[in-house]
């Protein structure tokens, strides 16, 4: 909204990650709903190694990118909301809060469920994702290319360019092949279908076995005040350096990618105007994919149930854009790394080049929460409420007292703002801390008791969470190189580059959103 600190802000390098968006989600959405991450949100790769799980301390590194992939998150411009997706799976699973259907499957129901269950084998599961994982790739090199194209009155490189087409087009086929082949397409998700349905088939049965799976899975946050449920991504090679695209674009293709989004979004980017000050641009993305093994769709918008109070929420009224409680999943995000810009040089200097000025990326958030940081915490008294709030670079940020540390981001060499906090009780979505002495918390009710295992450490899940964690990932294909060779090692950027994101470091251009379907209304 106009005024509000928190807003995208109109840029050169806004427009550039609207165009990256574009790239990521032609090529990796599947059929997904998309979102542009606001304020800018960034991952140093040091914290996003919280898995496996060896170490004798938990560093919090685990909790803070569960905290973030599982808030609310609406399209098409994305703030993660302080309400989280373990606490609305919770309600549902509750006993005391909803009304089962008392159905029992049919023996062909049981049938098909045992068929599928058979079928959907870690080795089946991961070769589908790496198959799936790959065509993404295939679809982003081909979009790379075309938006690559050079000018028309240079015939001989349209001729190189039109023959690179003809070549990701006929990688892309071969990934599509080999999905439908090796990757078992239809039968694969012919079995998904079945277990999504099981929920509703045989409701009494499977609410208690999500239950158990669910209360497996809840590990005490490192505060000691709240619980949070592992949350991991695939493919992990990605920290690696293993499954990057790397390509360069000039200046003049982002117009193109960002005119082919929704008007609603490609407007945050202001004037197209502003692509004369980038000559060229190079950046590596790739795209993983969010992994819950606690978690099921199918529960939410299964029939099979409903709360037995009537003033509850409803979880998600189905429609497009869908409202309610909870109405869109993240399970996949675009990442950004090594982004680099060439600025144009300016008119009657020659070759001088001017920086181009921060918009979008002026202000964020990065992962990155430090033991040190942390220590025990209470009740917020009201002296020390805060709230979200981008501030203007330089500004002091004020320590975050007993707000939970958590939930703590920072940002790093790839955004220029400083730090901040996310909490239950904090009235603004994103952006960077300051006191607020006028924002009133409303009293908590208590929550009741639930029927879950009491809280554990990270380090604590069972064997056979940790065995199904480590069977779900699958190594990141091999992308073709795009445009120009990859580079040696940590190349020593040319006079007049300007860095924007670095090589152990990625911003997220574009979250993907599942929607949950029509969830339940109250009887």
């Amino acid at each position: 909204m106009p005024g509000d600190p928190g807003a995208v802000r109109p840029g050169v390098d806004t427009r550039v990650v609207l165009a990256l968006h574009a790239l990521g989600v032609r090529s990796f959405a599947a059929g997904r709903t998309s979102a542009l991450p606001q304020p800018a949100t960034g991952f140093s790769f040091e914290d996003l190694r919280f898995w496996p799980a060896e170490e004798a301390e938990d560093t919090g590194r685990a909790e803070a990118f569960a905290l973030l992939v599982n808030s609310r998150v609406r399209p098409p411009v994305a703030s993660p909301e302080p309400r989280f997706l373990w606490d609305v799976y919770r309600d549902v699973l509750d006993p005391t809060l909803v009304r089962l259907t008392e159905r029992q499957p049919t023996p062909q129901e049981q049938q098909r469920y045992d068929a599928a269950k058979a079928l959907l084998t870690p080795q089946v599961l991961s070769t589908y994702f790496a198959c799936k994982q790959a065509l993404g790739t295939a679809l982003l090199e081909l979009a790379a290319t075309h938006a690559a194209q050079p000018d028309l009155a240079d015939t001989a490189a349209q001729a190189q360019w039109r023959a690179r087409v003809v070549e990701a087009e006929a990688r892309a086929a071969a990934a599509q092949a080999e999905l439908a082949l090796t990757g078992r397409s239809g039968e694969v998700t012919a079995a998904l279908a079945v277990v999504d349905s099981w929920v509703t088939d045989a409701a009494a049965v499977s609410w208690l076995e999500h239950r158990e799976e669910f209360g497996r899975a809840d590990i005490g946050s490192l505060d000691g005040t709240g619980s949070y449920y592992l949350t991991r991504f695939v493919p992990s090679d990605v920290l690696e350096g293993r499954g990057w695209s790397r390509f360069e674009l000039p200046g003049s293709s982002i117009a193109e990618l960002v005119a082919g989004l929704p008007p609603g979004v490609a407007s945050l980017g202001g004037d197209a105007a502003q692509d004369a000050g980038v000559q060229s641009l190079t950046v590596e993305l790739t795209c993983v994919q969010v992994v819950r093994t606690w978690f099921d769709a199918g529960v939410l918008r299964s029939p099979a149930w409903r709360f037995a109070d009537a003033s509850h929420p409803r979880v998600s009224d189905g429609a497009d854009p869908a409202s309610g409680d909870f109405p869109y999943l993240v399970t996949g995000m675009v990442l950004a790394r090594n982004l680099s810009l060439q600025p144009a040089p300016v008119a009657g200097s020659g070759t001088v080049a001017r920086p181009v000025e921060l918009g979008y990326l002026a202000h964020g958030i990065e992962l990155a929460p430090r033991l040190e940081q942390l220590r025990p915490v209470g009740p917020v008294p009201p002296e020390e409420l805060v709230q979200l709030q981008v501030r203007p670079i330089g500004e002091a940020v004020l320590d975050a007292g007993p707000v939970l540390a958590a939930h703590r981001f920072r940002a790093g060499p790839a955004l220029a703002a400083r730090e901040a906090v996310v909490g239950a009780d904090l009235t603004a979505s994103a952006g960077l801390l300051r006191r607020r002495d006028d924002v009133e918390l409303p009293e908590r009710p208590e929550r009741p008791v639930r029927p879950f295992p009491p809280k554990r450490r990270l380090i604590d899940i069972s064997p056979e969470l940790r065995k199904r964690l480590v069977d779900i990932d699958f190594p990141s294909p091999t992308p073709p190189i795009i445009v120009r060779p990859e580079p040696e090692p940590e190349p020593v950027p040319a006079p007049g580059v300007q860095v924007l994101v670095g090589a152990e470091e990625a911003i997220v251009v574009a979250y993907l959103l599942e929607p949950v379907g029509a969830a339940p209304a109250a009887p």
